[in-house]
């Protein structure tokens, strides 16, 4: 009686094909604009993550958080925790932080399975499936080297997330100080129009009066317009000033509109 035998190049291909999509899976993640929007939403001075991070990692009190006025340190923490550059920086550190471990690792021994000809044989075929072991020996301090080029990899990755940290800072003290100027800008160009105002009143009820002239009136006028468009243009360098610090912090511009500062980093002490 006959014995039919399974052709072994056909049980590596199926053996290959098995192994090959068992190795990956497709896992599909769609962008929801909904939901983006809404943790853009949800990134507020009072997001309870942000007290969370502001006090095991800002080293503040939970009784102090959030702060009745916000100066520079507070929003430094608020920027560390929503801007994502951190925290790929921080993706970045523990990649190369792993690749550490890996670096350490001796290279595994692989199996190598293929078809094999025995050319002494033919029953019930001459084609037999054949394999090999293959043991890597490294030399010449390859591992030790490889451990410390991963390790100068982790040191650079750990600079650059520091780098990112205080970039953050940066901006956020750059814009903060920004709004201080624009703020301060924008009273005195106040000031001077009320001032103005007063001024053509006056005019005018000297006119009323007999005792001036439509020329004083017209010049008080004058001034009063001058000073109310240096009074708006100010007005609007204001509100750049707050997109641009709220864009360093990570946050929505409507998080930093009615929002209580403190300049005090910015404001110098007297000398005594």
């Amino acid at each position: 009686m006959a014995h039919t035998y399974p052709n072994p190049c056909l049980l590596i291909v199926t053996l290959y094909c098995c192994v090959m999509t068992g190795c990956a899976t497709f896992k599909s993640e769609p962008i929801d604009p909904e939901v983006s929007a809404g943790d853009w939403s949800e990134r507020t001075l009072s997001n309870p993550g942000l007290e969370s991070f502001a006090t095991d990692i800002g080293g503040v009190s939970e009784e102090s958080w959030p702060p009745q006025s916000w100066d520079l340190d507070a929003l430094t923490l608020a920027g560390l925790y929503f801007q994502p550059d951190l925290e790929l920086a921080q993706a970045a550190f523990d990649v190369a932080d792993s690749g550490r471990e890996v670096a350490a690792q001796r290279p595994n021994p692989t199996l190598w399975l293929g078809p094999g000809y025995n050319s002494s044989s033919s029953i019930p075929t001459p084609w037999i499936l054949s394999g090999n072991v293959f043991v890597p020996i490294e030399t010449a301090g390859k591992r030790k080297f490889r451990i410390a080029q991963s390790q100068h990899l982790s040191d650079a990755a750990r600079f650059r997330m520091a780098t990112a940290a205080w970039k953050i800072r940066g901006d956020v003290r750059r814009t903060f100080l920004s709004l201080w100027v624009a703020l301060g800008v924008e009273k005195a160009r106040e000031i001077q129009y009320r001032a103005n105002e007063k001024i053509v009143q006056l005019h005018e009820s000297r006119l009323q009066a007999g005792e001036g002239t439509l020329t004083e009136v017209a010049r008080a006028q004058a001034d009063l317009n001058t000073a109310e468009i240096a009074w708006l243009d100010s007005k609007n360098l204001t509100v750049i000033a707050r997109v641009n610090l709220a864009g360093a912090i990570g946050v929505p511009v409507e998080v930093v509109k009615g929002v209580e500062f403190d300049f005090k980093d910015f404001i110098a002490e007297p000398i005594e």
